[in-house]
């Protein structure tokens, strides 16, 4: 039996930053990425992001997989893809899962 192989990569494309490395600075010392606003019915300092990202292209044909929450899984695939290509390489890509975690955005799809 063949012992389970964890991929421990991570892409993260947020309103804090767009790899996992920005995103750990704008949350240890609030880096470029984060400004302080008040308001929305919360007393306390509310961080929102300012980072911005180009997303990539979606290359299939069909309009309805052309969304903005598959360019945003895209994009995050994209920053992990070596290793995920390394894992492919020796397991095979039918034994190569994904999580995703999202909000509502793209609930439609």
């Amino acid at each position: 039996m063949t012992q389970p192989c964890y991929l421990n990569d991570m892409g993260v494309v947020c309103a804090a930053g767009n790899a996992a490395d920005e995103v750990i600075k704008a949350l240890s010392d609030a880096g470029n990425c984060l400004v302080s606003a008040t308001g929305f019915g919360v007393e306390d300092t509310q961080m929102l992001g300012l980072c911005h990202v180009t997303l990539p292209d979606i290359p299939l044909s069909e309009v309805r997989w052309q969304t903005r929450n598959n360019q945003l899984a895209m994009a995050a695939l994209k920053q992990i893809r070596p290793s995920v290509d390394r894992l492919i390489e020796k397991y095979g890509a039918h034994r190569i899962g994904v999580v995703i975690g999202t909000s509502t955005s793209g609930i439609s799809e």
